[in-house]
């Protein structure tokens, strides 16, 4: 178990750099009653993380990788074309500044709705978008599915990658239970810089992990 940890560890890290969710929650955090609207939109958020993991772990276990490796290291070849493009695209589209034009969109739209419904749906619609994020996760699923750990470890494997791929949408709110002053600033000084630099991390986080799928497809096809 500890093993499968830390190699999908890179890959649940990579999901939660998501700029995005953490701009809606930082405007969530300025509204009247923000913590309480703040917690309902991570739960919406978490909510679809848990019900996305769980089917990619279901789905790699009706595939059954220990039992089919050339097909696993396919699929790794597969995996790391796919994100070595998606890294391609987020460089020459510029998809964090397109983002950055719908989230203050966002922010107003936020203001004038900030309704329990409303924020659920807005959770639920955030992660479910929040292509990055539901990228990244799929590797991460995969190395938990063809190892053959037990359901148990699986289960919590699973848990491990929704906690750490929600950051952004759950430790606002927990910094802002801790220290509420220093938790705007820090807050606000991230979102600074994924505006000014989220771009480029994104497309080095995702080229190199798309690189080291790609070299670990080839080495078990030559095993």
């Amino acid at each position: 178990m500890a093993q499968t940890f830390l190699l999908m560890l890179p890959f649940a890290l990579a999901g939660a750099v998501s700029p995005m969710v953490l701009t809606e929650q930082t405007v969530l955090l300025t509204t009247a009653g923000g913590r309480r609207t703040a917690s309902i939109y991570a739960a919406g958020a978490i909510l679809v993380l848990i019900v996305y993991v769980s089917l990619l772990l279901l789905f790699g276990n009706l595939i059954s990788f220990p039992a089919h490796e050339s097909f696993s290291a396919s699929v790794d070849l597969g995996l790391g074309i796919a994100l070595l493009l998606f890294a391609s695209f987020l460089r020459h589209r510029g998809k964090i500044k397109a983002a950055r034009r719908v989230e203050k969109e966002e922010k107003k739209e936020v203001r004038m709705a900030v309704g329990p419904v409303q924020a659920f749906g807005f959770g639920l619609l955030g992660m479910a978008t929040n292509v990055t994020t539901l990228a990244a996760v799929v590797p991460a699923a995969k190395i938990i599915s063809e190892r053959e750990n037990g359901l148990t470890d699986n289960v919590v494997l699973g848990l491990i990658v929704v906690v750490i791929a929600a950051i952004p949408a759950w430790i606002p709110i927990a910094l802002t239970l801790v220290a509420p002053g220093p938790a705007d600033r820090f807050l606000n000084a991230l979102g600074d810089f994924f505006h000014r630099r989220g771009r480029l991390m994104l497309v080095v986080i995702f080229g190199l992990l798309g690189i080291y799928l790609i070299v670990s497809g080839l080495l078990k096809l030559a095993s």
